[in-house]
């Protein structure tokens, strides 16, 4: 369990120091460089994205320490196919967003990728064999340590260029440090065999890192040309106050899990914990985003911070979060399945709902989280439909669950609407999410135990 807690804290911290990093660059940036910052941001969280492409899932289910050189081969030249990709792309960023400064930051982010691919693939194997410590302070710590050292820079320089510097600090820190952790270097030769099951197995993951980019980070880089960038940066940073209970709280938490999932199908005890974790997930979404929304505005007056704030456009990305959050399940249970590409077609229909909807509504931010709304209450549907053609749902349960927690959350807002007492609300959202955590995490210590 210590490995699970320790790896759950770091995950968190960074994720919080990320978002600390974006609100500080929020701040410090005026509303036109913000929205470049975005789109540069996008770009990045683009290519990070192709880092994996299952290399480590294919590894978890079956690996050895003789692929470990292969692995490493696999992933230099992916990196450098990556950089030329975004170095050759960086030409045509000015003239489509009509802006003079993101063919620099687009051509010198591109050596980011060349970076990564070089640490120390003994990390698999680490992480493989649930030796999570050194893993976690190798990946997370330097993460950690990039985002608290790009808020000081931001503060001094207020540059976009302090996101870039960020993670090419990140990347060379972790590379470097996977070597000093881990100081041995696998010593087996290229298996031509090893690397083709490897690639075999990654095109679907490749499949659904290309949906999933598209739906939640992609358009990103289509939305400023929508509704133009001074208006796409008041669009990110409420988006990134708006999905921040997810960011804390479900990613994190899927990356512990996703182990205990592989496991427990070994175990023919899947449907009890996915089960479990669906039902109580889904009321710490939406009692932390509560909070948020009713603590948003206050805090954000207090910090002088509200030029960049929308509050309406706030109530509709939170509801967008919690759909994200409980399809962000879905996408684990799925890759612990083995069953990638039946989950990819989920992320067709999702991204045709898009682009249909998208055709039709884009006039202005209200209208597009709301048209990305629809599509994921579209995505949990279907999927929670599939998912139950290969494990047992309690689908009655998990839909009285949400109706109740629909309920609740209406008549929370009709409380705040006719009496205004935001204050109360925000103090008893805040304990019943603390207590609801606490018994969750109870729940399900024994499971962790035995993974």
């Amino acid at each position: 369990m210590k490995n699970q807690i320790f790896t759950f804290t770091f995950f968190w911290l960074g994720q919080i120091s990320f978002f600390i990093f974006n609100f500080i660059s929020s701040k410090e940036l005026n509303v036109q460089e913000y929205g470049i910052y975005s789109i540069v941001l996008a770009v990045i969280m683009f290519g990070m994205r192709f880092m994996e492409i299952g290399i480590g899932d294919y590894y978890l289910i079956k690996g050895n320490e003789k692929g470990l050189k292969t692995i490493f081969i696999i992933n230099f030249f992916k990196g450098i196919l990556i950089s030329v990709v975004f170095f050759c792309s960086s030409f045509f960023f000015n003239n489509f967003y009509d802006s003079d400064q993101l063919f620099a930051l687009i051509v010198v982010s591109s050596s980011i990728f060349v970076i990564e691919p070089l640490k120390n693939p003994l990390i698999y194997k680490f992480y493989k064999e649930k030796r999570l410590i050194p893993v976690v302070i190798i990946e997370r710590g330097t993460y950690l340590l990039s985002t608290i050292i790009g808020v000081f820079l931001m503060l001094y320089f207020k540059s976009v260029w302090v996101l870039i510097f960020t993670y090419l600090f990140y990347f060379l820190t972790q590379t470097l440090l996977s070597y000093i952790i881990l100081p041995t270097f696998p010593s087996s030769k290229f298996d031509k065999s090893y690397a083709k099951e490897i690639i075999t197995f990654s095109k679907y993951i490749l499949g659904f890192i290309l949906l999933t980019y598209f739906i939640r980070q992609g358009l990103d880089l289509i939305i400023p040309k929508m509704i133009g960038i001074p208006e796409f940066a008041i669009f990110s940073f409420t988006f990134l106050i708006g999905v921040s209970p997810t960011n804390f709280l479900i990613y994190p938490f899927n990356k512990l899990i996703y182990p205990v999932y592989t496991n427990e199908i070994n175990n023919n005890s899947l449907e009890t914990v996915v089960n479990k974790v669906f039902l109580k997930t889904f009321f710490l979404i939406a009692f932390l985003s509560l909070t948020v929304y009713y603590s948003s505005p206050y805090i954000l007056d207090f910090l002088k911070h509200t030029k960049l704030f929308n509050y309406s456009l706030l109530g509709v990305v939170l509801i967008y979060s919690l759909l994200r959050g409980l399809a962000a399940n879905l996408g684990t249970i799925f890759k612990a399945l083995n069953k990638q590409k039946a989950y990819n077609r989920i992320l067709v229909i999702e991204a045709i709902v898009i682009f249909v909807l998208l055709f039709l509504f884009n006039q202005n931010s209200i209208e597009i989280i709301s048209v990305l709304g629809i599509a994921m209450f579209v995505h949990l549907i279907i999927g929670l439909i599939v998912l139950n053609g290969y494990i047992s749902l309690d689908l009655k349960k998990i839909g009285i669950n949400i109706a109740i927690g629909i309920a609740l959350i209406f008549i929370e807002l009709l409380l705040s609407y006719h009496f205004h007492i935001e204050f109360i609300l925000i103090i008893l959202n805040t304990l019943i999410f603390g207590v609801l955590l606490i018994s969750f995490i109870l729940s399900l210590k024994h499971y962790f135990v035995r993974s």
